[in-house]
């Protein structure tokens, strides 16, 4: 016997939905959209080196760094970014499978998702109430775009493209040297 299960209409309805299925999705203004699973080695040391170093900078007892399949819920629907600092809060639990108070996303766009994280996500990301930055970093040079929130404000994106340049999350109270995360990497 097989169940049918109706597409999801609602974030909430996707969240259930999509738990155990094979493939990368995301739903976005009331529809599911497949993802390609194109990730370069290239890509996963970035987002990996990323990790460590706001682990290793951030107070481990105020923020919880995630990736890799860790949702946030957004005013189109639910996306899910390659890296997400989230503020450690009583509500949060250990069974959820979306962030509750994300401070800060980080993508490192595919050629497939380019468009979509430098356009419709950036609009998205800065409606988050709770965010303080987001950022993309390129897989092919030392290149990081930051978007920040100052208050009510969003400025950027701002380009640091240099080994020598520094990603400062005042927000989070933490900086990061971009040799950090591109030494080593092709």
């Amino acid at each position: 016997m097989s169940l049918h299960m109706e597409m999801p209409a609602t974030p909430e309805e996707f969240l259930v939905w999509n738990e155990g299925r094979e493939g990368k999705r995301e739903f976005a203004y009331g529809e599911v959209v497949e993802q390609e699973r194109d990730t370069t080695r290239t890509q996963a040391r970035l987002k990996t080196k990323l990790l460590f170093a706001l682990a290793e900078s951030l107070d481990r007892n105020k923020y919880d760094v995630s990736g890799f399949g860790f949702a946030i819920q957004t005013v189109a629907g639910v996306r899910f970014p390659d890296l997400i600092v989230e503020m450690k809060t009583p509500e949060a639990k250990g069974s959820d499978v979306k962030a509750i108070h994300p401070v800060m996303l980080a993508e490192v766009p595919s050629p497939s998702s380019y468009v979509r994280d430098f356009g419709e996500k950036v609009d998205e990301y800065k409606q988050l109430i709770t965010l303080r930055h987001y950022l993309v970093l390129s897989e092919d040079e030392p290149c990081v775009w930051l978007w920040s929130r100052d208050g009510e404000a969003w400025r950027g994106p701002e380009m640091i493209s240099s080994l020598n340049g520094q990603l400062d999350l005042v927000g989070l109270g933490a900086c990061i040297n971009l040799a950090a995360l591109y030494r080593s990497i092709e």
